[in-house]
């Protein structure tokens, strides 16, 4: 039940919207500042779903519609124990400043290694994975995190590819672009959590949603529906955001292996769940995961290996493997990525989807992570290691 004071500061919001004295400055939920909140109903109509643009009278009145989307919003707010504005909408010239320039200056260079194509089913998969896994925790406007994702990547692309050196297809079987790519969508997504997430906001989803309009040149300028009021779980709160959006990125790439292999000659070894099975077992099935990878055109070349045995009778409990690829698709990624994450305690966020996908098998046999490293070495070599309990 809410305070009487809690009740009586919702009711005084509401009856403010209703005589339009009330404004959003910049969405319905405002920025956390001292001067977010304006006088004039205009705004909070236009940021609550007006299409019309050419609307310039700041004593127009409020639609009904609009008074109940803001009502609900406010007792949304309300009803949950703290409520908090997203990361504010990156702009072109943030992108561009001299601060980001320079960040970009320090980051590896790529390296010109021999790499296979990806299967462009996998590609896609790491892709909409990550977009849709963002999508689910509910932690950013989705039209918002589309507009920043796309702005990132027109920055980052002119320092990405005079580094390179040479001509790169804007393709995402090409691991070149794909490594890129993916950088700068976890580049995003970090940005949009690295900031206290909100648990209630307002969103616009795209009329059309295809991995070319999300992810390929153009995506900036998708088409929006309505404006909806997005709620997240109050049980899913910020600092579970991470392991929850690595669980269900891995959860997918999981369930696709299984639904395009499972009966054949390269299926995945079965491992019933929770049945914590020994470190042999766990090692054969971890090796065929490399496999599959490999197939698609994820590295040159990869293995699996137990670094050492645990000492737990009965179970792999203790046992530490090691998971080694030879030049991976996300090699200068995961390489730029740990960089911003060493001078940046808030990036939590990483594309190494084969310690992710191991993370979730290791999950569904019954065992946890209890330590794990991510280390891009020299060259092209990529080595992560993980020990189980």
């Amino acid at each position: 039940m809410m305070p009487t004071k809690t009740v009586l500061v919702f009711f005084s919001c509401l009856w403010a919207l209703s005589d339009g004295f009330l404004q959003v400055n910049q969405n319905p939920l405002g920025p956390n500042t001292s001067d977010s909140w304006k006088i004039s109903s205009r705004s909070v109509t236009r940021h609550l779903g007006s299409n019309d643009e050419n609307e310039t009278s700041d004593n127009s009145l409020m639609t009904r519609r609009n008074l109940l989307h803001a009502t609900a919003v406010l007792a949304s707010s309300l009803a949950y124990p703290r409520v908090v504005q997203a990361a504010a909408p990156l702009t072109e010239e943030e992108a561009n400043s001299v601060k980001a320039k320079a960040h970009r200056k320090l980051r590896p260079k790529p390296v010109q290694t021999l790499r296979p194509s990806l299967d462009k089913d996998f590609a896609s998969l790491f892709m909409t994975s990550s977009y849709q896994s963002m999508d689910d925790i509910d932690c950013v406007p989705m039209d918002q995190f589309q507009r920043d994702f796309a702005i990132i990547r027109d920055a980052e692309y002119q320092q990405y590819s005079s580094d390179f050196g040479s001509p790169i297809n804007v393709d995402m079987t090409d691991p070149n672009y794909f490594d890129f790519l993916s950088f700068a969508q976890y580049a995003a997504i970090n940005r949009e959590v690295s900031s206290d997430a909100p648990f209630v906001f307002t969103e616009q989803k795209p009329i059309t949603n295809t991995i070319s309009d999300v992810l390929l040149p153009g995506g900036q300028r998708l088409q929006y529906g309505p404006t909806t009021i997005v709620k997240r779980d109050a049980a899913l709160t910020n600092d579970k955001l991470s392991s929850e959006h690595s669980h269900r990125v891995a959860s997918a790439i999981l369930d696709h292996l299984d639904a395009t292999y499972g009966g054949t000659k390269n299926a995945l070894p079965y491992l019933p769940l929770n049945t914590r099975p020994g470190s042999a077992t766990l090692l054969a099935s971890l090796n065929q995961l490399v496999t599959l990878f490999l197939m698609n055109g994820y590295a040159f070349s990869g293995s699996a290996t137990i670094g050492k045995e645990g000492r737990a009778f009965g179970d792999a409990s203790g046992t530490n493997f090691v998971l080694s690829l030879t030049a991976p698709a996300t090699l200068w990624s995961g390489q730029a990525l740990q960089l911003m994450g060493k001078t940046d305690k808030t990036i939590q966020f990483h594309n190494d989807f084969l310690l992710k996908t191991a993370k979730e098998l290791m999950a569904r046999c019954g065992y946890q992570f209890t330590a794990q490293t991510m280390n891009v070495e020299g060259g092209a070599q990529s080595v992560n290691t993980f020990t189980i309990g």
